[in-house]
């Protein structure tokens, strides 16, 4: 069966918006790496299994109505000035997954990075973890805000939420526990790893520190889809057997 995951309309406006904005995130990386991360999304909820029979529980492509969804949320808190994150509640019953909410998150997961690197390296893991929290509440205050404005028939109130929450949160590796959370995360792993859409210009130090203590410590642990998994592993034997061959010793400006 072929899914209709989200609808053209609705992928038209956020590609529009999202993308042109993310040519002032991190340089030559926050598009292509988004590009990525979508077509992975969809690769993911096409492919595996266990995932039909829940994508097939959700009106695919058209609202939910808030009396029907399965899933039970709270409103989500967003910005602060400290720039610290609240996580609400999230879902309780987790017996479908959203497509359009998933793959919205995906297009605005890191839609909050632009505008944060006019005085900081974009290729620096340093100075990108600085911005890590920063850029998960701008995101998500972004999404939010475009979905009531532009997109408001295309979205339950709930889709939207749940939208700024996987937003809020995609970063913080250790308290996803919902499905679509961790779905979100391998997409977005993925996205990091595949060198044929785009590939971060860090130093060996620093992509050493990725591979070895971001993705193989933290991220890898976390995946729950073993096709998600197995995607990931023949990936990052791509960028390592690369940066082997072609990264010079220093950040690239």
């Amino acid at each position: 069966m072929k899914y209709n995951l989200i609808k053209p309309q609705i992928e038209k406006v956020l590609k529009q918006i999202i993308l042109k904005d993310l040519n002032k995130g991190r340089k030559a990386f926050d598009k292509p790496h988004t590009e990525a991360v979508v077509k992975w999304m969809k690769y993911l909820l096409t492919n595996i299994e266990s995932l039909k029979p829940k994508i097939n529980g959700v009106s695919l492509g058209s609202n939910i109505p808030q009396s029907s969804a399965t899933h039970q949320y709270s409103s989500v808190v967003l910005q602060n000035s400290s720039g610290s994150l609240q996580k609400s509640a999230v879902s309780i019953h987790q017996k479908t997954i959203d497509p359009q909410v998933l793959i919205t998150a995906a297009y605005a997961h890191d839609w909050g990075y632009s505008g944060l690197f006019s005085q900081l390296n974009s290729n620096s893991l340093k100075d990108i973890t600085v911005m890590k929290k920063i850029h998960m509440n701008r995101g998500s205050f972004l999404i939010e805000q475009l979905l009531h404005q532009r997109l408001g028939n295309y979205f339950s109130q709930k889709q939207i939420l749940r939208v700024s929450h996987l937003v809020l949160f995609h970063d913080e590796i250790k308290k996803l526990v919902d499905e679509d959370e961790l779905l979100l995360m391998e997409a977005d792993t993925l996205g990091m790893l595949d060198i044929n859409k785009s590939t971060q210009k860090f130093s060996q130090k620093d992509n050493l520190e990725f591979m070895k203590n971001r993705f193989e410590k933290r991220r890898l642990p976390k995946f729950i889809h073993q096709e998600a998994k197995k995607i990931a592993l023949q990936l990052a034997k791509k960028r390592t057997s690369l940066y082997k061959a072609n990264m010079p010793t220093k950040n690239l400006a």
